[in-house]
């Protein structure tokens, strides 16, 4: 990774969701949590062809990405990802994304229980990810920024 830096390998490795900035054609803002994986220098977030984030991808390619480490509140760190965003939907693109979202989100002692405590859920995410629709956010970062956020209940200008 081309961000080779220890705390914010940390981060990126205990984040469990990806926010992505994305600009429309009319410029105006979106922003959207997906799961992600990271391949070599770049990460991958998924998502559908037919989502607001994949179309302002195609209609502009910068894209803002912050990472958070959701399971520890107190650690009030985040990254900063600036960089070049595309669509894409090559199968063995998807197939490779989607065994590391299976490893990283489904195949623990959390996600095991979830998945059983929604049966009914099955189905659909079955039909999303088989779908033609499905597709990958490829962000190649630009810089990257190791940030802190304020305390909370700290006083804002």
């Amino acid at each position: 990774m081309m961000w080779r830096d220890a705390a914010v390998d940390d981060i990126v490795a205990r984040s469990m969701v990806a926010r992505i900035a994305t600009i429309s054609r009319n410029g105006r803002p979106h922003v959207n949590p997906l799961y992600f994986v990271v391949e070599h220098d770049h990460v991958h977030l998924g998502t559908a062809t037919y989502t607001l984030a994949a179309h302002n991808v195609r209609a502009n390619s910068q894209v803002q990405v912050l990472f958070e480490i959701e399971s520890a509140p107190a650690d009030r760190r985040l990254v900063r990802m600036d960089g070049r965003a595309t669509v894409r939907t090559e199968p063995e693109l998807l197939r490779r994304y989607r065994n590391r979202v299976a490893r990283k989100y489904m195949a623990t002692p959390a996600g095991l229980a979830n998945l059983a405590s929604h049966p009914r859920e099955w189905r659909p995410m079955r039909r999303h990810l088989q779908g033609g629709a499905a597709c990958v956010i490829d962000l190649e970062a630009t810089s990257v920024e190791l940030i802190s956020q304020p305390a909370s209940g700290a006083a804002r200008r």
